[in-house]
């Protein structure tokens, strides 16, 4: 909710109807009943359940539902129409580990603290209330709603907040503290100030807080995972050893894990937020059940989800679920479809029963190639930390000719920097390096002393052997059109003297050699959108390296892990590379902590002017389009790009 900092930095409360008023209007969801009311005149004067849920409150089996029900419901309007209760939706999920949340996106509005609104611009609250910042950056107050309850009907409150951070804060269960908890060096401190507030203190302003509650669960079911804690159960330690583990640590750490994958791994009996919880797990199928306490309604005053169960069979190929998906078996797949999968998912539509939904990948780019900096081979080393060598690769990727001949011209020509909805979106900035000119990286290439040899055909080493590379491509990348993209890259690079060897590597053994530097250049594919929130995460700041994904920024892995371990690991890398990293991490650090939206936008852009000048990464082009099969019978479900990114599962229902 960035419009709203400002405000709120000044102690005005995110919750209060006034403030929220325009917000909800463009979002169509409304953080209480009393908002909805203040916004469209109307009031939900009763709540309604699923036939389901009513035989069991007549049975005594659960309270009615104005009691399972938080005191101030969201309220989310549906994409079409209020819907019908009843049925069970049928989904595959490709691999052994299965997650529906994951496939149909429930995860993202069933538990995590804020949410995007549909624009993807604001962060608005969701399993919270609301929470206000303090004038000077320093304090946050997070508002919870009241009666909110798991599950299993127990209320999610403070306590449930304060376990989640005495766990954070322990050193034996979260042995490194994740940089969005540790504004200025230091661990946030949290306290209780009643059932339903909690106040969390920085050591320095930390205005971007509210990013780093996105992706972020603040709350663990205390009453249920306390009893793998010793300092609650004396016995914890006899349970651990039942489990298999060595200590009770490292068994409640792993049900910490349990409680975040929900596959095949998931424990049917943790409590959760979500529309549904698993019931039942098998090694080829996962059943969820609707959660009788989910806390959002329609304006209705209808209870979600509508569905009642949802019924995931797992699949072990992508071809075997594709064809499962285009004979009508599925209502909805999208699980690792790609560009190629359109034409046969249009062709069936009238068979299978369903239409095809166009959707948007949000990534930047589909392939992205890094040079390692760290090469064990010293002379490509020495080549690739020269940024001309690095910029004139760039500038011979024709990513036009990439997008219309493999994308139909349906993706987006692009480089890795951040999309047209961020706040530190620049269009120069995109275009930099990343328009096709073959002339100018030729010069760049003469200009280092690369010479061709003598039938002008390929560029030489200083060594005097041919300037040949190999591309290691991550197995996932290959995937989506990964393959077919470096052969279109290794054709335009010819041209300027550069040769490639093309190598497909098994995802697993991919990393591993990209962790230890072992590898030339490397596409790992599909680099994510590095929107506003992704800026502020410990997994997506692309031009802070050190604070970067190990599985997105490898270029110069050895040198990042001396300056993340202080020395005691890895390469000491040279002046040059140190002082950048320092000024990056200065510039982000004043960014973190700024209370002036314009000073944020302004230090957010010089990162990642820096980062596009020295071509890091080059991207190639992003946005790629792909098919989602969706059954005819399933409603509510979203053909907007913005909207399937940002779908709400709980509002789907079934006419047959």
């Amino acid at each position: 909710m960035r419009k709203l900092i400002v405000i709120s930095l000044s102690g005005i409360v995110f919750l209060l109807a006034t403030t929220l008023m325009s917000l909800a209007q463009q979002t169509r969801i409304w953080n209480t009943t009393q908002v909805y009311k203040e916004i469209t005149g109307k009031e939900i004067v009763s709540y309604h359940e699923a036939p389901a849920l009513k035989v069991k409150v007549a049975a005594g089996e659960l309270p009615p539902v104005e009691e399972r029900l938080p005191e101030e419901p969201l309220v989310m309007e549906p994409i079409e129409e209020i819907g019908k209760y009843g049925g069970t939706l049928y989904l595959d999920n490709v691999g052994g580990e299965a997650m529906a949340e994951t496939v149909i996106g429930w995860k993202r509005s069933g538990r995590w603290a804020v949410r995007w609104d549909k624009d993807m611009k604001n962060l608005i609250p969701n399993v919270l209330k609301g929470y206000e910042f303090s004038k000077d950056g320093k304090t946050v107050t997070l508002y919870l709603r009241k009666g909110l309850k798991w599950s299993d009907g127990m209320p999610l409150t403070a306590d449930d907040v304060m376990f989640w951070y005495e766990l954070l804060a322990d050193d034996e269960i979260t042995l490194s503290k994740p940089i969005q908890w540790c504004a200025g060096g230091e661990l946030m401190k949290m306290e209780k100030i009643n059932d339903y507030e909690v106040r969390i203190q920085f050591a320095v302003g930390n205005s971007v807080f509210d990013y780093n509650m996105f992706y972020n669960e603040l709350y663990t079911p205390k009453h249920y995972m306390k009893k793998w804690h010793i300092k609650y159960n004396p016995k914890a330690e006899e349970l651990a050893k039942k489990e298999d583990f060595e200590s009770w640590q490292q068994c409640l750490a792993n049900h910490i894990n349990l409680n975040i994958l929900r596959g095949l791994t998931a424990d049917p009996d943790m409590p959760v937020l979500y529309p549904w919880k698993v019931s039942k797990i098998s090694t080829n199928q996962l059943i969820y059940e609707r959660n009788p306490y989910f806390w959002q309604i329609d304006p209705a005053g209808n209870q979600l989800p509508y569905i009642d169960k949802v019924l995931v069979n797992i699949v072990t190929d992508k071809e075997t679920a594709t064809m499962r998906a285009v004979s009508g078996q599925v209502d909805i797949f999208s699980n690792r479809t790609v560009f190629e999968d359109i034409p046969l998912a249009m062709r069936n539509r009238e068979k299978g029963d369903y239409h095809v939904v166009i959707g948007k990948d949000t990534s930047v780019a589909v392939a992205d190639y890094q040079f390692n900096l760290n090469c064990k081979d010293e002379v490509l080393a020495k080549i690739f930390q020269d940024v001309r060598f690095r910029r004139a690769m760039s500038l011979a990727v024709d990513r036009e000719e990439i997008n219309n001949l493999i994308f139909n011209g349906m993706a987006v020509p692009y480089t890795i920097v951040p999309p047209p909805e961020s706040q530190f979106y620049d269009p120069e900035m995109a275009k930099a390096y990343a328009v096709y000119d073959p002339a100018e990286a030729n010069r760049l290439l003469d200009e280092m002393g690369l010479e061709w040899d003598k039938k002008r055909e390929f560029r030489l080493r200083a060594d005097g052997e041919k300037l040949n590379i190999i591309v290691s491509i991550c197995s996932e990348s290959a995937e989506r059109a990964g393959v077919e993209i470096a052969e279109m890259v290794k054709e335009t690079w010819k041209k300027v003297g550069v040769d490639i060897i093309i190598k497909v590597v098994e995802s697993g053994l991919f990393y591993n050699c990209v962790h230890k530097a072992d590898f030339e250049a490397a596409d790992r594919g599909h680099f994510k959108k590095q929107g506003d929130a992704y800026m502020f995460q410990q997994f997506g700041a692309a031009p802070v390296p050190v604070y970067s994904s190990r599985y997105r920024s490898f270029y110069a892995e050895d040198w990042h892990e001396w300056i993340r371990s202080e020395g005691k690991t890895g390469k000491e890398p040279p002046e040059w590379y140190k002082s950048y990293v320092q000024n990056q991490l200065q510039i982000f650090e004043e960014m973190k902590t700024t209370l002036d939206k314009e000073r944020q936008t302004e230090l957010g852009q010089q990162l990642w002017r820096a980062f596009v000048e020295n071509v890091w990464i080059i991207g190639t082009v992003g946005f790629d389009p792909f098919p989602i099969i969706v059954k005819n019978r399933l409603k509510n479900y979203p053909n907007q790009v913005l909207q399937i990114h940002l779908r709400d599962a709980q509002q789907y229902f079934l006419t047959k």
